[in-house]
């Protein structure tokens, strides 16, 4: 009998309640094994069906019996590659019925997962029963959502029964296979994961190494850290960039082994490494990295690592690193010397540099001879009222990129100067319309009043009676 569609549901459900009637006596563990035996008997049958909500829906309630839904894992594998999505009313109504045959009355929300997805968490529920089968045809899937769903499920076990045929798998012959069963280890939380996993760092495939890198994060050792440093030197980029997310990962968490590997890490071969390491440390403003950022600044090579350098090193904070910045000034990338001109500014507001000297070497920035650089010193200026960055924002209020001008309007708008206004009512014609709108705002910073992106109107009021009010008039917030 089939069991597909509305009729095959309604057959499910009068199975479900099939002798659920008042009992003559008491039920025995040994009836309970025997309905538990028959609905996995049922539910591996409908894995077959032709209706995609009842294979859904099977796929998704075999799970709930854990190893004792064992005799079902080669249905379960053999859907794992049909990716057919579920409508979400069929997925209820289903869930529904399957549901009456444990006795519950539940009706699950669950998104629209697909037939692969919900077998492959099946399987990872399952557990042990479960990992010989997959270990086993893993490597002989060819198509890729079903090599992605067997490796989610064998990667999604976390029965502590199943740790000994994992670590087995840890030598396996296909990365693909020893790559899933680090990330089941890692899951089961169980101690005696640690050594294998450590010795894993040294498996022939860079796919492998990266995969316990990024696993290590996940475990509490002293000897994780350790060996993400050692493999901060792996010969493969993608084994080190995993490595040093780790490392981060840890130091988020509070790891003071961590943070010091990551300031060794500041010095590392790799540039994007450095570049990780430097602006993590920056974020957490981490003790003891000043010194490291400072050398980076220095003596770096590549300028994109002296820039985060400058940018960590005033986040960081501190005399020594302001002087660093101040030595930094005249380096020859435009890109350094704008990161060094914000990181100074961040030391005046810690109170290790004088705001007057920074207004005066932030003037200085006006010349520099790349144009960024001297839209960003007008904008510091701008945000400290000083009548000299007017000049390069109205310019900027011209350019090319768009960004420039949009950013050169907001700083008008701090500014807070009368002799903007005019210009900033002919930009209201610029052509982007994110343009116009930091205009209007500048405008109404500037003047109290709600004209919008309409430059007629602000035309309007500036020839009424805008051009013959004073300073004090134009901007309220000078009041």
């Amino acid at each position: 009998m089939r069991h597909d569609g509305p009729a095959g549901i309604l057959v499910l459900a009068a199975v479900a309640f099939a002798g659920v009637g008042v009992a003559a006596s008491p039920v025995t563990d040994e009836d309970t094994e025997l309905k538990t035996r028959q609905t996995v008997e049922r539910l591996a049958r409908a894995l077959a069906s032709k209706d995609p909500a009842v294979r859904y829906t099977a796929a998704f309630r075999l799970g709930h019996y854990h190893e004792k839904a064992a005799s079902a894992i080669p249905g379960l594998i053999s859907v794992l590659n049909q990716e057919v999505p579920v409508p979400g009313t069929e997925n209820v109504i289903a869930t529904w019925v399957l549901d009456t045959v444990r006795g519950s009355y539940t009706i699950y929300g669950r998104p629209k997962y697909s037939i692969g997805w919900a077998a492959a968490d099946s399987l990872a529920e399952i557990g042990k029963p479960a990992v010989a089968p997959l270990v086993r045809v893993l490597p002989e899937i060819r198509d890729p959502v079903g090599r992605k769903n067997a490796r989610r499920a064998l990667g999604g076990i976390r029965d502590a029964g199943a740790v000994p045929a994992l670590i087995d798998a840890l030598r396996h012959k296909s990365s693909l296979v020893r790559v899933a069963a680090t990330a089941a280890l890692v899951g089961s939380a169980e101690p005696s994961v640690l050594e294998p996993l450590v010795a894993a760092m040294k498996d022939e495939s860079p796919y492998v190494r990266g995969g316990v890198a990024r696993a290590l994060a996940e475990l509490e050792s002293p000897v994780t850290v350790a060996a993400l440093a050692e493999a901060l030197k792996d010969q493969a980029p993608s084994v080190r960039l995993c490595a040093v997310e780790s490392l981060i990962s840890l130091a988020e968490a509070g790891r003071a082994d961590a943070i010091g590997s990551l300031i060794s890490a500041v010095a590392n071969t790799d540039v994007k490494v450095r570049l990780a390491a430097i602006f993590r440390l920056g974020l957490l403003r981490a003790d003891g990295a000043s010194e490291a950022m400072i050398d980076r600044l220095v003596n770096d090579s590549d300028s994109r690592v002296r820039a985060e350098a400058a940018i960590a090193i005033g986040l960081i904070g501190g005399r020594r690193g302001a002087e660093a910045l101040l030595g930094a000034v005249h380096d020859d990338d435009p890109r350094v010397r704008g990161a060094v001109l914000n990181s100074l500014g961040l030391c005046v507001t810690t109170g290790v540099m004088e705001r007057n000297d920074f207004v005066a070497l932030v003037a200085a920035f006006l010349r520099d001879k790349a144009p960024n650089v001297r839209y960003k010193a007008a904008e510091v200026l701008a945000s400290y009222g000083d009548r000299r960055a007017l000049g390069p924002l109205l310019r900027h209020l011209t350019a090319r990129n768009r960004d420039r001008r949009m950013y050169a309007a907001r700083a008008l708008g701090k500014l807070g100067n009368r002799d903007a206004i005019e210009p900033l009512i002919r930009a209201l014609r610029d052509r982007d319309v994110f343009v116009q709108d930091k205009v209007a705002d500048a405008l109404k910073q500037l003047t109290g009043k709600r004209f919008g992106r309409n430059a007629k109107a602000w035309q309007k009021w500036w020839q009424r009676e805008g051009r013959f009010t004073t300073t004090n008039e134009q901007n309220p917030a000078a009041r």
